[in-house]
């Protein structure tokens, strides 16, 4: 988790604390532009203390804990075009803890559609959280900042007001094969995805998590 918070711990140098919400362009925060040419406003995220941050309407919280303890609308679980459950660390931790029976079943009716879209919700199994909404993992950075924008998506459609992401693809070997990502580049990407997600005018989700991976 230290990598991870790293990231975090330099954006908080280097992003203004004031409450309100500006244009990127205002304090010239290229980092987060998003390229976005459809006139939305781009949010600038602001320090609220030394582990949250807001990003327009939403808080983001980077905390230490199991996230499969976590109690929320919501976690986000790496895994595969395959849905593949016996890879990846959270995957693997999911069905130790969860009711393996009920997220199998569940996950047996969704294959298709995380064939195709790359990602699928299932409830909560059992686990603290009320969904659990899996994405397949990614080789590039572009590609994991679009998969969890699509997270971030199907959440706001489905209401949900919290939810929380760990250092996804950061582990000692991908889901799917790929070269891991740092823990500091998965945070940069997960703010990125979160700053585009909002400058959209996504409203529903109120505040987002950054937790560890279980051990």
């Amino acid at each position: 988790m230290s990598e991870f918070t790293a990231f975090y711990d330099e954006e908080k140098k280097r992003l203004p604390a004031p409450a309100h919400v500006l244009p990127a362009q205002a304090h010239g925060h290229q980092k987060f532009a998003s390229g976005d040419s459809s006139g939305s406003t781009q949010v600038v995220p602001k320090v609220l203390s030394d582990t949250e941050f807001q990003v327009g309407s939403v808080k983001l919280t980077v905390e230490k804990g199991d996230i499969l303890s976590k109690k929320c609308g919501a976690i986000v679980n790496g895994t595969n075009h395959e849905f593949d459950l016996t890879k990846g660390a959270v995957s693997q931790a999911l069905r130790k803890k969860c009711d393996a029976k009920k997220l199998d079943l569940e996950v047996s009716k969704k294959k298709d559609e995380m064939k195709q879209f790359g990602y699928a919700r299932t409830s909560g199994c059992g686990l603290p959280c009320d969904h659990i909404i899996h994405i397949s993992s990614q080789h590039k950075p572009h590609e994991w900042k679009t998969i969890i924008k699509k997270a971030l998506a199907k959440a706001d459609k489905k209401q949900i007001k919290t939810m929380a992401f760990p250092a996804l693809g950061t582990g000692e070997s991908d889901t799917q094969g790929a070269a891991s990502t740092s823990e500091e580049a998965m945070g940069q990407i997960i703010m990125e995805a979160l700053v585009e997600f909002v400058s959209e005018g996504h409203t529903n989700l109120q505040h987002v998590y950054s937790s560890d991976i279980p051990g």
